[in-house]
């Protein structure tokens, strides 16, 4: 009786959580047959409360199917209720006959199992016999984009923009100085009266520029001499000046000498204002004036006095102060100019990928340049081109790694029971737990056939993996062996480092197993 009762109340259980998986769980699939790379859409729906908190399946649970693509969930409200929606896109590269898996779906704690789903993925039809079969076509030649070009193209930029930097720092730093060279008012007045033709004067702006410049000039060496400002002066003033000068006996002049000063202002203020323009002879005349009249203002200054002395040889030293000066900062700008020179030349002759991997020391740039050592290993051999020469370790291993470049690669060669098959699954998953030891995670791996250059078959396993510091690395698995004996050769580099991958199918390629014992 109680067994009875035990059982009927074993049975309502039971009925009641198949309800249950029943009303909170519902799985279909949009279809059950495909061509080969078509997609199935695998939906859930899930009934449930506001409160409960439910778990779809993660990643690669629908082998042998393989998942393309996971949708967002959706959400909706019927009073109480929340129903979920999860979308699945899957596929199959290879025809015949698939299930798809029991996927679990977690309920506030509790699991719930899916039924599994039947699928047919069918080869695609070629139709040989209504349509027209016809020769393979013929390569074509394309032309690839001469990156050459654009690399003298890019490099005579550069030097243009590196001489139009020298150009402006010339106009501001050199020419500037030159204009503020060491000639005084006194010199640069005298180079100025015998430099210049007043024939070249004949045209009325011209004239005006000769009269102003030679005013200009005077007025300057007067204040270079006397410290008194002159510059805004009217001509009646500037003659006033003079007059003062000679009576505290600043200066001896010759009272016929200001007298002549004061006409030949009088004749720059009509060249200037009256539109006057004198003859050829007047001009000359007039140069020579303004020549001799600068001289008698130097013979007519008074002896220095031991400070004045003083002052100018202070002058003197910091005028040569700011020469030398002068001297290190075009020394520096021709310096700089080389080193630029240099730097556009790098760019042009390396390009700029392998110019921009320079100026950040990229180690794997600088590994793959080393020169590479092609060396035959252990016994059955192993043969491969490496940018290093690996170093022996136990049980007939050898092994090199560059911290720098996040580059290592490691090769084992064992003799092995020869009644027994090579089993390739013992070395990759020896070698995958290997990397977790080291720190690796999110390690997904693939497989496929290996051919070396020789014809040696053998099997790649390959992925990518987040090592220990964070950063996303490749590896890749060679396998090969057969009865009594199994090589493996394997590889881990820096992932978006084009250089680590050169240097990996460098490796790959060059590869020549012996597969005699």
């Amino acid at each position: 009786m109680k067994k009875g009762i035990l059982h009927s109340i074993s049975l309502v259980l039971l009925l009641s959580f198949l309800n249950t998986s029943a009303q909170n769980v519902e799985a279909t699939i949009n279809r059950d047959s495909i061509q080969i790379g078509e997609q199935i859409e695998l939906r859930f729906k899930v009934e449930v409360d506001s409160s409960s908190a439910v778990l779809f399946p993660e990643g690669q649970t629908f082998v042998p199917l393989e998942l393309v693509e996971s949708l967002a969930t959706d959400t909706l409200k019927e009073n109480e209720k929340f129903t979920l929606l999860k979308t699945y896109k899957l596929t199959q590269f290879d025809s015949g006959a698939y299930r798809i898996p029991e996927q679990q779906i977690t309920i506030d704690g509790k699991p719930y199992l899916s039924q599994t789903f039947e699928i047919n993925v069918r080869d695609v039809k070629v139709d040989t016999l209504e349509q027209g079969l016809y020769d393979v076509k013929s390569r074509i030649q394309v032309e690839k984009p001469n990156s050459a070009l654009l690399q003298w193209i890019i490099g005579f930029i550069i030097l243009a923009l590196i001489g139009l930097g020298l150009y402006f720092a010339y106009q501001k730093w050199f020419k500037n100085a030159a204009q503020k060279e060491e000639l005084d008012p006194y010199q640069d007045a005298l180079h100025y009266l015998n430099s210049i033709q007043v024939g070249d004067f004949l045209k009325q702006e011209e004239v005006k520029s000769f009269y102003s410049t030679c005013v200009e000039k005077l007025k300057h060496y007067v204040y270079y001499c006397f410290e008194i400002s002159s510059l805004d002066r009217t001509s009646a003033e500037f003659i006033s000046l003079f007059y003062w000068l000679i009576d505290n006996d600043k200066v001896k002049i010759e009272s016929a000498q200001i007298k002549a000063l004061e006409q030949w202002l009088d004749r720059s203020d009509l060249v200037k204002f009256a539109k006057y323009h004198p003859e050829l002879t007047a001009l000359e005349q007039d140069q020579e004036f303004m020549r001799t009249f600068i001289q008698a203002i130097e013979e007519g200054l008074p002896e220095p006095e031991p400070e004045e002395i003083q002052e100018q040889i202070r002058f003197e030293q910091e005028r040569k102060k700011m020469e030398r000066k002068r001297r290190i900062k075009k020394a520096m700008i021709a310096a700089a100019s080389l080193l630029l020179l240099l730097v556009a030349g790098a760019f042009i002759q390396l390009g700029p990928k392998d110019f921009l991997a320079e100026l950040s020391f990229d180690a794997n740039k600088n590994l793959r340049d080393r020169n590479w050592y092609n060396s035959k290993y252990a016994y059955p051999s192993v043969e491969l081109e490496s940018p290093e020469v690996l170093l022996r370790q136990e049980n007939n291993s050898f092994f090199f790694e560059n911290e720098r470049a996040h580059f290592e690669m490691g090769l084992v060669s064992l003799q092995t029971d020869p009644e027994k098959e090579w089993d390739f699954r013992i070395a990759t998953e020896s070698r995958l737990a290997y990397f977790q030891e080291k720190g690796y995670s999110s390690i997904l791996p693939k497989e496929e056939e290996f051919i070396t250059p020789d014809g040696v078959q053998g099997v790649k396993t390959y992925g990518s993996a987040i090592n220990a510091e964070g950063d996303r690395v490749n590896y890749a698995i060679i396998t090969f062996g057969g009865k009594g004996f199994s090589q493996e050769i394997w590889l881990s580099w820096l992932d978006g480092n084009s250089y680590a991958q050169e240097i990996s199918d460098r490796i790959l390629n060059s590869l020549k197993v012996s597969t005699e014992i």
